[in-house]
């Protein structure tokens, strides 16, 4: 069974958001965006689960392309965003 949820870094209270700032290992932004997923990878979900899974991935990419129009950013600097976001990840694995 999969678990997700969305959040903005802003709304979270200050408790929760050093927790995930400590699990994280950096600081979070104010108007930063979580998207915390947490799976069972022994358990295989059937076709509605998928179907359902799948619709609310595209809504969430939709919601972001959204605000990424609203917000002026251009594929060039998305991509670049997520190759350092890459980046960190990997120096610190």
């Amino acid at each position: 069974m999969n678990i997700s949820t969305h959040h903005t870094v802003d709304d979270l209270p200050s408790d929760q958001r050093q927790t995930l700032e400590t699990i994280l290992g950096r600081k979070l932004e104010t108007k930063q965006h979580l998207f915390i997923l947490a799976c069972s990878p022994d358990v295989i979900p059937d076709t509605a689960a998928k179907e359902a899974a799948h619709d609310r991935i595209a809504a969430t990419l939709d919601k972001a392309h959204e605000h990424a129009l609203s917000q002026s950013v251009n594929a060039e600097e998305a991509d670049s965003v997520v190759n350092e976001a890459m980046d960190d990840v990997r120096r610190r694995s």
